[in-house]
């Protein structure tokens, strides 16, 4: 149930191994490809094995429950939990006991009156009443009694799109019965339509525990996510699509929460790549198929607003797949067709949701794409006139981490800032889990040449800047000197 972690972060064969209250042992063991706990590689300084380990369980103590055994830990820090954790809380003070004991009536019911049995609910494939133990637990304490529901059929009124492959799982689950679809978006069922849907016990209509057919179970706290499923919850419904601002520059927010955007991809341009660099270091946006590195003005022709950035070339490839860090919320791209004319697109997101087609001219009419859910796993973005093209201008939203924020300009920084608030500014450097005394090279060594008329300064782009001088880019030397007119 406390699962060690084991990250990158070793000297030699030296690997850090967190406990369970947040204390460190260094053991020596062969070299391994260290991993954080959402599966994402690990990246640090040698010397930071220690603190890295009390940086990631810092916060979120609580009890830890195994809902399968019903046995539950006091004060586990959440990254080491890896059943249900409710934060501030001790196991005593559950609102319902760990792992939820009740009685369980097994499913298919067989039509005959069967003696229910005691379980937890996670355990119980079938009826669940939760709390209901000893000699309550009989087969009149369910409507109706147990092994008496024989479903008629089930009507799936969701307001979506039908998802054909959940509705025969769901007909498995209930022994073949029909499950039939109804867009609650456009239709309202009418009462002799519902009266179609009853169970044959007693002729009445009856709410079904779907809990327990997802073998997990709702509880307060911040611990109750998509990953608290098996498997993860499907949030088709909280995923949404967002077109505008068109061809106009991307607004600081999506869906109420302010974007990261991706810094220059220092790669060269020219060549493929399957990654994309994101701000919270170790974590990429994955790319299906090779895109070819370009920049505007340098491989790709034209976008729209003023952008100039990096840009991703399909290859003459018409779809692209892209896997997000985990954890991304919201993210937003602009998308650019090849050919100089209008093309239609549309994208798919979690392989489920498909959003309304959209247009975008190859002609300066580059267009925003934004997605936002409580989770975006992928989104694969595909033109339906078959036109190759280019993605670019990227912004994302995952959880923060907090490191040391350098402000490169001033050379000032400070410790235990989170990405999000640091990576907004364009010449502040992020550095997760580190300090500032780690950073390499030291906040502030960047500077380039500053021009107070003809004569070079070779400044901090704020000093250049408060001295009234151009500032002519990082690392830009002043000899030659770039102040000097030349004349041709």
């Amino acid at each position: 149930m406390l699962r060690p972690l084991e990250w990158n972060c070793h000297t030699g064969a030296e690997l850090a191994f967190c406990g369970n209250h947040g204390a460190c042992i260094l053991l020596v063991v062969r070299p391994v490809r260290g991993r954080g706990p959402d599966g994402s590689a690990r990246k640090c300084l040698p010397s930071q094995d220690l603190r890295l380990c009390e940086a990631e369980l810092r916060g979120n103590p609580g009890a830890c429950c195994d809902i399968h055994s019903g046995e539950c830990v006091d004060d586990a820090f959440e990254a080491l939990c890896s059943q249900q954790h409710h934060s501030g809380q001790q196991c005593t003070e559950l609102d319902r006991p760990c792992g939820d004991p009740g009685c369980c009536c097994e499913s298919p019911e067989s039509g005959d009156v069967t003696n229910p049995v005691p379980s937890l609910r996670a355990n119980c494939g079938g009826r669940f009443l939760s709390g209901v133990l000893g000699e309550d637990c009989e087969a009149t304490a369910f409507t109706p009694p147990c092994g008496l529901w024989v479903p008629d059929g089930l009507l799936y009124w969701p307001s979506h799109l039908d998802n054909p492959a959940f509705r025969a799982s769901l007909s498995a689950l209930l022994g073949g019965a029909p499950v039939d679809y109804l867009d609650a978006c456009t239709t309202t069922p009418t009462v002799e339509q519902m009266r179609q849907y009853r169970q044959s016990g007693d002729g009445q209509q009856h709410l079904v525990d779907f809990q327990a057919w997802r073998n997990c179970y709702q509880f307060p706290g911040p611990g109750c996510d998509a990953y608290t499923f098996d498997p993860p919850c499907d949030f088709m419904t909280a995923v949404g699509v967002v077109l505008s601002p068109g061809v106009d520059a991307p607004p600081p927010t999506l869906c109420g929460r302010r974007m990261v955007p991706l810094g220059p991809d220092t790669r060269p341009l020219g060549v493929n790549v399957t990654t994309l660099p994101t701000p919270y270091e170790w974590r990429e946006i994955g790319l299906s198929v090779p895109m070819n590195h370009r920049r505007i003005g340098a491989g790709w022709t034209s976008w729209s607003h003023g952008y100039t950035g990096d840009v991703y070339y399909s290859n003459g490839a018409t779809t692209v797949t892209l896997t997000m860090p985990p954890g991304t919320s919201n993210v937003y791209f602009y998308v650019d067709p090849n050919p100089f004319t209008v093309h239609t697109f549309t994208v798919v997101v979690n392989n489920r949701y498909e959003s309304e087609p959209f247009t975008a001219h190859g002609s300066a009419g580059a267009t925003y794409v934004g997605v936002c859910g409580s989770y975006v796993d992928n989104i694969t973005l595909t033109c339906f006139s078959d036109a190759d093209f280019a993605i670019g201008e990227f912004a994302v939203v995952a959880p923060d981490v907090y490191g040391a924020c350098c402000d490169e300009w001033a050379g000032t920084c400070a410790d235990d800032v989170g990405v999000s608030d640091c990576i907004s500014v364009p010449h502040w450097r992020f550095s997760a889990f580190a300090t500032c005394d780690e950073l390499e090279p030291p906040c502030g060594e960047v500077r380039g040449a500053c021009c107070y008329a003809s004569e070079c300064v070779y400044q901090r782009p704020m000093e250049c800047a408060d001295g009234g001088g151009t500032y002519k880019g990082d690392g830009v030397p002043c000899d030659p000197n770039p102040c000097l007119c030349v004349d041709f």
